[in-house]
Order: structure tokens, then sequence, then C-alpha cells
């Protein structure tokens, strides 16, 4: 062929000298060229991201911390909106914790990208989607308390209610309402 593309994808340098030598039947051979030598940067490793993302570990918490790391003290953006990091876009950091407050199922998909002086970029990363499950809204009180109306007579009947048809589980001893709390007996409303 008369084309060649040297690529390093290691995290040395990597250094190349071309021999070359034209030949064509019935013609004598030409002399061999040697070509001065060729060195290419290391290449920055692509980022891995932790914890991976696959079919059976895509339906998350509300919360989902994810870290993603590349060799040799490189440097990595990364971005969440889509658009391809570069050294001149996206935020610099090893970890980003996501957090879905809404009331529907949120995705995401991180592509990060590693860089370092004098080295050539690593390859851009993208994760499979981060899906995080919907939240239900926190409990709203009627009446609510507060320091004006909490010398009350001896009964007081109070409400609450979430969205999306939630549960409330709750407590009145203080205790934090879960769903192994035993005793007393949490109440579902």
């Amino acid at each position: 062929g008369t084309n060649y593309t040297f690529e390093n994808t290691e995290t040395s340098p990597k250094t190349y000298k071309v021999r070359a030598i034209g030949y064509r039947d019935g013609w004598a051979d030409s002399a061999i060229a040697t070509s001065s030598l060729y060195t290419l940067k290391a290449r920055v490793s692509t980022p891995v991201f932790d914890p991976s993302v696959d079919s059976t570990n895509s339906d998350r918490d509300t919360t989902l911390a994810v870290s993603w790391s590349v060799c040799c003290s490189g440097t990595i953006r990364y971005t969440i909106d889509g658009h391809d990091p570069a050294f001149d876009n996206g935020t610099i950091g090893t970890n980003y914790t996501f957090e879905n407050t809404e009331t529907s199922p949120k995705t995401y998909k991180v592509r990060a990208i590693g860089y370092r002086d004098g080295w050539a970029d690593s390859a851009i990363a993208t994760s499979s989607l981060y899906t995080l499950k919907a939240r239900v809204s926190t409990p709203v009180f009627d009446p609510s308390v507060d320091s004006t109306n909490s010398d009350r007579e001896t009964t007081l009947a109070v409400s609450w209610s979430v969205c999306c048809s939630g549960t409330i589980r709750y407590t009145i001893d203080g205790h934090d309402p879960c769903l192994l709390y035993t005793s007393p007996s949490p109440r579902d409303s």
C-alpha cells in the first residue's frame, strides 16, 4: 500500500522508523528509503466507570454515586448533558452524585475524557444509562405546626399527603418511620 496510519493506544510514547521499497513487476526495485524517527505521544487511558451500568442494575434508588478513573495522573472532564467533553468543555472531576428529587424517573448518561499535558487525549467514554427511581414527595402536614399553634386542646386532627398515590408510614414516638421499624408499630395511611 501507499499509506499507513500509526496510532499509539498505549500509556507510554511509541517510536516508529519506517523503511520502504518501491517495486513493480518487470522493473528493478528501488533503493530502500529510511525515515527519521516518528514518536507518538502516550495516550491517556479511556475513563472507566464505577459502578458500570448494564441491564441488570439500571433501575437505581434516587441517588447514585458514580466515579471514573484514568491512568497516569490524567485529568478527567465529564458532561451529563449529552455533549462531548473536551479540554474546554465539561466539568473537571472524578466523580458525580446523581440525585433525583423529581416525581418521575430520571435518566443520566455520563461522557468522560482523560487528558494530560504532553499526552494524547483519551477516547471519550460513554456510560450506559443510569436510571434513578422517582421520589415520592415529602409529606405535607395540615395544619402545619409552628410556635404560634403548638398550644392546642387535648385533641388535634392532623392530615398529610404525598403525591403519586404514595403510602405514608409514620410514628408518634419520635423514631424515624421505616419499613423495618417494629416497636411501637408504625402506622400506614
